[in-house]
């Protein structure tokens, strides 16, 4: 199950992190795609020459409408958005405007110039703490603890409404697990809050690393999380462009957990140095364990990850240090 190498895809946020890796690959492919991207995170230096770059706001309506209007696009992959959880609990106003309002502009202009799929990063934040720290499914209850949160689950429900009233003809929602690793444009975020980029920073000297919390019910105290490299995800949109029965949703992850503490021992290990850790108080909203269980998207799209946590880490090094 491959994409044809013939697509039209307009990618929004194209410059970011995530977006510039999937420019990168379509164009591999031999897709003809462009970049809608403010820039407000982005870089245009890692956007794939052979894309067509356009810098614009998703907020911005009558931005989009040339952009349609001469694409004759077959697919968008919508990327753009604003992700840093605490900004968002600290400026609800802008997540929920931006997210929510440009997915609404976004589906508005796809309905308008007859667009029938759409790729969108949604997050695992999406759902409700799971208490007894059981790999996420699907199904699973949906209470987002956050504003960032929040609006990534109203932009699913405005895709899913889109689908269902005939306006769009399908869709693949991709709730992401924690992203790291490089695809070979190096990026670097302007403001990472992630922690592998705090890792690596720590690892070279320039800043004390934050465990925030010590006393989860794990076996080192210290919360678990599922992490998956950016080049896995990436594949994964890549199949879902070329899957004509993939409308759904489905968690990216890798089955598979770290520690805080476990990734300082990789990050101490790679980087050869061991650096120092403040233990700090565990964070609102955080809970002890978060894991996908991906069986949905590999029976689906015959999807899985391959790359390992130590790829990731040695990524990160290089990029951030």
């Amino acid at each position: 199950m491959h994409m044809d190498s013939g697509m039209k895809i307009l990618v929004t946020g194209g410059a970011g992190y995530i977006g510039s890796a999937v420019v990168k690959a379509l164009c591999e492919e031999g897709a003809t795609v462009t970049v809608f991207d403010d820039l407000s995170e982005g870089d245009k230096e890692k956007v794939d020459p052979k894309a067509e770059f356009v810098q614009g706001d998703i907020l911005d309506r009558e931005a989009l409408d040339p952009v349609f209007s001469r694409g004759n696009f077959d697919a968008v992959v919508h990327c753009a958005a604003k992700k840093v959880m605490f900004e968002g609990e600290e400026d609800p106003t802008k997540y929920f405007s931006n997210n929510v309002g440009g997915t609404l502009n976004v589906l508005a202009a796809m309905e308008k110039h007859k667009v029938p799929k759409v790729i969108f990063s949604s997050t695992a934040a999406v759902y409700a703490p799971v208490a007894d720290g059981h790999p996420v499914v699907e199904t699973d209850p949906l209470n987002p603890q956050s504003v960032y949160g929040r609006t990534k689950l109203m932009c699913e429900m405005l895709i899913t409404e889109y689908a269902r009233l005939k306006k769009i003809d399908s869709y693949v929602i991709f709730r992401y697990f924690n992203v790291a690793g490089d695809a070979g444009l190096s990026f670097k975020e302007k403001n990472p809050q992630g922690v592998f980029p705090l890792l690596a920073y720590a690892a070279a000297g320039k800043m004390p690393f934050n465990i925030f919390g010590t006393h989860y019910p794990t076996s080192d105290g210290s919360a678990i999380r599922d992490y998956i490299h950016l080049s896995d995800l990436v594949q994964a949109h890549l199949v879902a462009l070329g899957s004509e029965a993939s409308t759904g949703i489905y968690n990216l992850g890798t089955n598979s957990g770290y520690s805080v503490r476990e990734l300082v021992r990789v990050f101490a290990e790679v980087c050869k140095n061991e650096f120092p850790v403040v233990e700090a108080e565990a964070r609102k909203g955080d809970v002890a364990r978060v894991i996908a269980d991906t069986s949905k998207v590999r029976e689906a799209l015959g999807w899985e990850p391959h790359k390992t946590l130590r790829t990731m880490v040695e990524d990160m090094v290089r990029i951030y240090t």
